[in-house]
């Protein structure tokens, strides 16, 4: 995401550089996190700590994906 970042610092065409990183967290993340944050709400470790930072973290990244989708509109990801 860094690197994607970073590339669109550059671009002038900021809603196609907001698509390609809401397709990155998309394919790149959100196609296992919800499965990972449900696994860790069922460990019912001693602390729950864990469970609520993926959640957290989860919550971010979707927030992340609305922005960027927001930002970018009907940007083509080539």
């Amino acid at each position: 995401m860094a690197k994607l970042a970073g590339a669109a610092s550059s671009a002038e065409d900021i809603p196609i550089a907001a698509a390609t990183q809401a397709d990155f967290l998309r394919t790149a993340l959100l196609n296992w996190l919800p499965r990972f944050v449900e696994c860790c709400q069922q460990a019912r470790p001693r602390f729950d700590v864990y469970p609520a930072l993926a959640a957290l973290l989860l919550g971010f990244v979707r927030a992340d994906v609305a922005f960027l989708e927001d930002v970018g509109g009907s940007a083509a990801v080539s």
